[in-house]
């Protein structure tokens, strides 16, 4: 597909910004940027292509792109040489007063109507903060948006509120809603993930930066359902497949397993876990499922071990590391591993290095749903540890619904069934899989050739 075809004038077109909750090395939203960055360079090769993140110089390091964070970022998270100076000169300088402030802490402890006073004026001091730097940030954003024609905006989940309330990824989307429309750009939502969404000021923000869209796609029909029942959007929208499942993967190639693993010709089984419930990470945690979910994931390991299969565990972001220490600590602890801890994980520190680690496998077990999204992506036949519907409808779609588990109910028996039925079938069931990607493959040619007519 060329410009020509398209009839477009790329004079018109000067930047184009990518924009997502990516940039904190989630290998799955890497993997859409990714996707959608090879797709557009290959239909519009004059564009300017942009980022916007969580970390604009992680996105600018691994995408070779222009990048603009997202959000105003705490000063620990970037600060030069002379400003960590400063700082420590201000603190310097500071202890010399530290006694009589000690002093008037004391006084104000001793005066109840005094602390109550003091509390209030340090809130309203922060609050004062918080907007004036909120100020500032929003005007660099708006001069920075001035130079830019389009904002695609993509990435995984954008609409839920699980992680943050409304003030995170719903006032993000809207603000950044509200700029687009005041530097008249377009904007467009692609193949973007709903839900969970719990408030119902989530829903408002979110509703009012669904009508400055220019355009609205969902990567599933219950992404689609979630919009229009709870947050009351009435607006046109479409369905595609998640933008991962565009990624050009004909470069890609198995990496070399370790040596001291025995490769006896049985299939090998990679892993994927993710911190379901775990302290460290989850929205929610409850330590005692997240120990039933490790232990059952060991469960069903040390089975495939027992039977001589290869097994490796692989993350396809940094926090899925604790997840799998932790399950090659049962493991160490029942004798089942006979080489070093390492030689079990695939890590990976792009989204090529994870292609190539999945790739490397003949069956996987993901919890992540871009874990999903990859192996099926490569053909690999694949048990779905799902946490939302949405994984479970994935699987759905690729023929594969008998093999999607419940996170909470599944067992090991469980997965260690519906292994070996696929352990039997693999070719059979990769053009199963096949059949599907070329189905995925047509409706995403033809998203992108709406967003290209729309870019024009």
């Amino acid at each position: 597909m060329t410009e020509r075809s398209l009839g477009l004038g790329m004079k018109s077109v000067k930047r184009i910004g990518i924009f997502g909750h990516y940039g904190n090395r989630n290998l799955g939203d890497e993997a859409i940027i990714q996707a959608v960055m090879q797709n557009l360079k290959k239909r519009l090769p004059k564009a300017e292509l942009v980022g916007f993140s969580l970390n604009p110089e992680d996105t600018a390091s691994r995408h070779g792109v222009e990048a603009f964070p997202i959000r105003r970022r705490s000063s620990h998270q970037k600060m030069t040489a002379t400003e960590k100076d400063d700082a420590v000169s201000e603190r310097v300088s500071s202890a010399s007063t530290d006694s009589s402030v000690d002093r008037v802490k004391a006084l104000i402890k001793r005066i109840p109507l005094l602390r109550h006073l003091a509390r209030l004026c340090l809130s309203l001091l922060a609050a004062l903060k918080t907007f004036f730097l909120e100020v500032r940030f929003l005007f660099h954003a708006f001069q920075y948006m001035k130079k830019i024609d389009v904002l695609i905006v993509t990435g995984s989940n954008q609409f839920l509120d699980n992680f943050g309330g409304p003030w995170g990824f719903p006032y993000t989307l809207l603000k950044w809603a509200l700029l687009t429309r005041l530097v008249r750009a377009r904007l467009l939502f692609v193949s973007v993930g709903a839900g969970p969404i719990a408030g119902m000021l989530s829903c408002r923000f979110l509703r009012w930066t669904l009508r400055f869209a220019d355009y609205v796609s969902l990567r599933d029909y219950s992404s689609q359902q979630l919009l229009r029942e709870l947050v009351g959007f009435k607006g046109k929208t479409h369905v595609a497949p998640d933008l991962a499942h565009s990624l050009l993967t004909e470069q890609v190639k198995p990496v070399c397993l370790p040596q001291s693993r025995r490769l006896n010709g049985l299939p090998v089984v990679g892993i994927n876990p993710m911190p379901l419930f775990d302290p460290r990470y989850w929205c929610e945690p409850v330590d005692s499922k997240y120990k039933q979910y490790i232990g059952k994931v060991a469960d069903f390991s040390q089975r495939l071990l027992e039977n001589d299969y290869p097994v490796f565990f692989f993350p396809t972001q940094e926090k899925d590391q604790g997840v799998i220490i932790d399950i090659l600590d049962i493991l160490q602890e029942r004798g089942s591993l006979s080489a070093p801890r390492e030689d079990y994980v695939l890590t990976s520190d792009s989204v090529d290095d994870l292609l190539a680690n999945i790739a490397a496998c003949d069956l996987t077990v993901p919890t992540r749903f871009h874990g999903t999204v990859l192996s099926l992506l490569l053909e690999k036949p694949t048990l779905g540890i799902c946490y939302y519907q949405k994984a479970k409808e994935l699987l759905s779609v690729a023929g594969q619904a008998e093999f999607a588990y419940d996170h909470e109910q599944f067992q090991a028996e469980d997965l260690w069934c519906g292994f070996t039925k696929l352990a039997g079938d693999i070719d059979h069931v990769k053009g199963q899989i096949r059949h599907r990607n070329s189905e995925h493959t047509i409706a995403l040619e033809r998203q992108y050739h709406e967003i290209i007519e729309l870019i024009a």
